[in-house]
């Protein structure tokens, strides 16, 4: 019987396949977790058994000058770290860290689910690294004023999502549109609200993501390609962005969003509620759609993970990806919103109302993607009206600054609908 320490440093989304991955390579084995101590609560939700779950008691990261001595008395056949960087990467610290380790062998799983040899272990940083810069300001935290907004905004903010017009054709299993009448009748935003975010936009010379997708099928309706034009006109250094399902585009418009100014389009390929993922027969979906477009070339596809692959290719300088997963596994329940996915809060901090809004169809401006004005539960969730305030005092508010604080932290995440969210 194999005793395994299995070192814990990336999110609990990853932890479920990377353990099917262990118990895979080493049958018949007891695991031990070494757990950071605000994650620990979580963790014991889950209904894994393990033979002891190793609090590690500090705060910073895991470092090779912290003296543990929960091990002075345990040795382990294996020790295991579970990272969330690229395959075969390890972070400085973490990798003097395990070397600290009573264990005989030493293994690295990465986000692929792969279980390497330490041996192929490729450092990152130098050692002992200085501690990263928060990944929000002061500011952030309490009421701003439009000045001040508008700065922390042009620094942190990397993506901006819009919603021009409300239809979808599709009432997809795992998105709440499959309660929500997104078909009998479109609803645009008033081009004047769509020109004002743009210019609002212009004004700080915006160079991150804008994003055109929400709850919507973007390509449904074709004035997409002029919101595109207004776009490359009014913030030119944006990358101009959007998902799709695909059921609308041919040649023919795949070459007129690129015309328009589209800089990337990523087409997903979807699985029925009873249907069995694979990413063998994910691949198969994906080469459809890739012929129908004239876009295929047998280059194979990318694992992200078990449940999730992607295929990345371009279209006279339009970046195109087609991606599929399994939304039974890395779904989650859109802010509580849905009853066929339950998903299970994260511990980790969240900063998507940090470095990124999301603006509906109606000018209401939401802190997180998961979050969508015409849900009557999530309507106490909106921010403000980009019709009629700036979306720099929106994200100055007030009521801004109190979801960012609340966020900010290790731990479990109090209140709906953030509670069972495992969106990072």
């Amino acid at each position: 019987m194999n005793e395994i320490l299995l070192v814990r440093s990336a999110p609990l989304l990853q932890f479920e396949e990377n353990l099917v991955s262990i118990t895979k390579q080493f049958p018949r084995s007891r695991i031990h977790i070494l757990e950071h101590h605000k994650s620990i609560p979580e963790l014991k939700k889950r209904k894994d058994k393990f033979e002891s779950i190793i609090s590690y008691p500090f705060e910073t990261p895991f470092s090779s000058e912290h003296n543990l001595d929960l091990f002075t008395d345990k040795h382990f056949d294996h020790a295991l770290v579970q990272t969330s960087d690229r395959e075969n990467f390890c972070p400085a610290n973490l990798y003097d860290f395990v070397k600290t380790l009573p264990a005989d062998k030493f293994w690295l799983c990465s986000p692929s689910s792969k279980v390497s040899n330490w041996e192929k272990a490729r450092v990152l940083d130098t050692p002992n690294p200085k501690p990263k810069k928060l990944p929000y300001a002061p500011g952030h935290l309490k009421f701003a004023d439009e000045m001040t907004a508008k700065m922390l905004f042009k620094k942190f903010v990397s993506l901006v999502e819009i919603e021009t017009f409300s239809f979808c054709n599709r009432t997809c299993w795992f998105c709440p549109n499959s309660s929500i009448d997104r078909i009998s009748k479109n609803h645009f935003m008033p081009e004047e609200t769509y020109l004002r975010i743009l210019s609002e936009l212009g004004e700080i010379d915006y160079g991150g993501r804008l994003s055109y997708s929400r709850y919507n099928e973007p390509t449904a309706d074709r004035i997409i390609l002029k919101r595109i034009e207004q776009a490359k006109s009014k913030i030119p250094n944006a990358t101009l962005y959007t998902h799709t399902n695909g059921d609308y585009l041919d040649c023919e418009y795949l070459e007129d969003l690129r015309k328009s100014g589209l800089d990337e389009i990523k087409i997903q390929c979807y699985f029925g509620e009873n249907s069995v993922y694979s990413n063998e027969i994910a691949y198969k979906k994906i080469k459809r759609k890739m012929k129908k477009l004239n876009l295929f070339r047998d280059f194979g596809y990318k694992v992200i993970s078990s449940k999730r692959i992607r295929v990345d290719t371009e279209y006279k300088g339009l970046s195109v990806a087609f991606e599929s997963m399994d939304f039974h596994t890395v779904g989650n329940d859109r802010g509580g919103s849905l009853d066929s996915i339950h998903s299970q809060g994260l511990p980790d901090p969240c900063f998507q109302p940090v470095k990124s809004i999301y603006i509906d169809y109606n000018g209401s401006l939401v802190p997180c993607c998961n979050i969508r004005s015409d849900l009557i539960a999530h309507r106490s969730c909106i921010l403000g009206d980009a019709s009629k305030k700036s979306i720099f005092a929106i994200y100055g508010s007030k009521k801004a600054a109190m979801w960012r604080n609340s966020l900010k932290d290790y731990g479990e995440k109090k209140g709906f609908p953030c509670n069972t969210c495992n969106f990072r």
